[in-house]
């Protein structure tokens, strides 16, 4: 049995909010023009492109999410923002049970879950957080024969 997160489209909103000013503050003093960024988990790319207007024009960021609709969503919101070439490729991880590594591998979401960002922002209590991790991790170690985490990754060029 194979485990999918599924997200609201409303969620956009919160990730269209933040910006690199504000939420990643201490990164912007190292953006330099012409670096090259992979921004991990970029949600709808609302602090890529902040990262892009720092690296500018002979800069490139790539950034990579989970969740299809954030990409679309970034892809129409920052595509009519001045960015072109806007590009989005599939990322698709997948690791299956004999492959070397691979409770380490799925194991990820419980090393996130563990930093108890969803329930200190009031998306879950901390018992069902707690509870969920020891599920995924016994999920993991006696069920799981794969986890495909489902990744698009977008490049763009401002």
């Amino acid at each position: 049995m194979n485990k999918t997160i599924h997200r609201a489209p409303t969620t956009t909103r919160i990730f269209d909010d933040r910006t690199l000013e504000t939420d990643y503050a201490t990164l912007v003093s190292m953006l330099q023009p012409g670096m090259h960024v992979l921004d991990v988990g970029c949600g709808t790319g609302a602090i890529s492109a902040g990262i892009a207007k720092r690296v500018g024009g002979s800069g490139y960021v790539t950034g990579i999410d989970n969740t299809e609709h954030f990409i679309l969503s970034g892809k129409e919101t920052y595509g009519s923002a001045g960015f072109h070439s806007i590009e989005v490729f599939n990322a698709d991880e997948v690791y299956r049970r004999d492959n070397p590594n691979f409770t380490a591998r799925a194991g990820i979401w419980s090393k996130v879950a563990g930093l108890k960002q969803i329930s200190d922002e009031g998306w879950i209590d901390d018992a069902t957080r707690l509870q969920a991790i020891e599920d995924y991790d016994r999920w993991v170690d006696e069920e799981a024969e794969s986890m495909t985490m489902k990744l698009n990754e977008v490049r763009g060029r401002s």
